[in-house]
Parts: C-alpha cells; sequence; structure tokens
C-alpha cells in the first residue's frame, strides 16, 4: 500500500491535468518500488488520481504499463471524470496490465460528495484465482451492502478509503468489522487515516498511519481462505432479537403495572 503526500492530490472539480499525469507518475514510481521487495498487489487510496476525458487515457495507460512491467496487480481509487456524470470509482488492473473491474462507489457521504452518481453493483475480481473484491470507504459503514461481498465468497477485499484524521483508528476498526462478519481478510489504505492488513478474526498484522498527510508505505501478507460465519447465513438475526425482546419487555412492564 502507498499514500503519497497529500498536497499532492487535487480534490478540485477541474483538476489541472499536467499535475494528474504528474501524480499519476509519482504512485507508478512508489508501485515499481514495492513491487521489487516482492509485492504482488498494490493498493493507493480514495480518489488517489483524478481521470478526466483528457487524461483518462494517458493515466490509464500508466497504470497498465507499470502492472505489466512490474508482473503486479493495482488496485486505486480515483475521480471519475470520463464520462457526463461523475464518480468516486476504484479500478482494479492484473499483472499482464487488463482492467478486471470499474468500481463506482455506491455508498457516498451526503454533501461532501453531492457530484457524485452512486454506484449500483459490487465489485468482483479475481486475483490469481482468488475470489476479491473492492468497495470504497463508506461502503464499508453498511453491514447489509458488505454482506454481499461475503456472500459471494470473497476471501479479501481492497478497500481505498479516506479518513478525517481523528476517526482514523476508529473508522479502520469499523471496517475491520465487517471483515469479521464476512469471514474475509482485508486491504485497507486511507489518506489522512490508518492503513491496515486484516485477517477474517479483525486480526490486524500490519498498520501504519498517514494522518500527519505525509507518505506512507506498508508492506505484509494477507491471509486467504474464506470462513463462513453466522452472519453470514441469518444475517442481522441478534440485533432483530434484541428488538423483539425489548418490545416484550416494555409491554410485559406496562401490563404488570
Amino acid at each position: 500500500m502507498v499514500v503519497l503526500d497529500e498536497n499532492l492530490h487535487d480534490m478540485s472539480a477541474h483538476p489541472d491535468t499536467t499535475k494528474a499525469l504528474l501524480v499519476a507518475q509519482y504512485y507508478a514510481h512508489e508501485i515499481t518500488k514495492l513491487a521489487s521487495r516482492g509485492a504482488a498487489l498494490v493498493v493507493l487510496p480514495e480518489r488517489a488520481l483524478n481521470i478526466s476525458k483528457e487524461a483518462g487515457t494517458a493515466i490509464t495507460n500508466i497504470l497498465q504499463s507499470t502492472a505489466k512491467q512490474n508482473n503486479v496487480y493495482i488496485i486505486t481509487g480515483y475521480t471519475n471524470m470520463k464520462n457526463k456524470n461523475d464518480y468516486n470509482s476504484s479500478l482494479v488492473i492484473d499483472a499482464s496490465g487488463n482492467v478486471l473491474d470499474d468500481y463506482n462507489k455506491v455508498h457516498l457521504v451526503t454533501g461532501l460528495e453531492n457530484r457524485f452518481m452512486p454506484g449500483e453493483k459490487t465489485g468482483l475480481f479475481s486475483f490469481k484465482e482468488i475470489q476479491s473484491g473492492t468497495a470504497i470507504c463508506k461502503d464499508l459503514d453498511f453491514p447489509g451492502y458488505i454482506k454481499q461481498y461475503g456472500n459471494s465468497n470473497v476471501e479479501f477485499l481492497c478497500i481505498p478509503a479516506w479518513d478525517f484524521v481523528t476517526d482514523d483508528w476508529l473508522h479502520s476498526r469499523m471496517a475491520i468489522l465487517r471483515g469479521v462478519e464476512n469471514g474475509f481478510a482485508e486491504v485497507r489504505v486511507a489518506r489522512q487515516g490508518r492503513l491496515t492488513i486484516s485477517d477474517a478474526y479483525g486480526r490486524v498484522s500490519a498498520e501504519a498511519n498517514c494522518s500527519t498527510g505525509k507518505k506512507t508505505l506498508l508492506e505484509g501478507a494477507v491471509s486467504t481462505g474464506k470462513i463462513n460465519t453466522i452472519y453470514n447465513k441469518w444475517g442481522d438475526w441478534f440485533g432483530i432479537v434484541n428488538i423483539a425482546a425489548g418490545i416484550c419487555l416494555i409491554v410485559f412492564s406496562k401490563k404488570k403495572k
């Protein structure tokens, strides 16, 4: 995982094309360094790149060439301005330079992401014959939505994210809980937050913090192997039972009076 200095990221609705290409090249350089140290998959954060109509082909070519030359998978969050509507997206490129998935964030942050259209489907792909997936940041706040990945037998989920500095630890652990619920590992990389690798039991094997806004890299092994969980099978049964028990308790106490 790698996050560049925060001041290199351009969040403008009309980003500078020259700067966008330069940032893509910086990320490509860091990906190459990680691949030279044995990385088979590199994940970049949410909206790490700006891919517009003008620069889209050039930036995508940089990523595809980097993946192919280094025999590495790349998953990057990016601001998707390629079409009429803007999306907050995640691009999945395999080690041969093929685009496997172009996922659009489904659950957007009200107010902050009003410019974006929400996506409509999960992001699934195969990593060396291992069922894998990608989702983006706030998607992980919705257990029912992430349950779809669990039901699709995902073994690990790649999560480009963006935190708010002070919530870095809390938001990372909320995301990790989704992996425990659904029995899969997670690779989560957040701008201004935590970079974590966790297994299906919620154990964090590697962690770094970029809430200071400085460039941060993290390397580690990802556990694979899907675990079938009660939540996968029965969903929110425990919460429903508690609500029913609470209602019964209220009714019983009123009758007793």
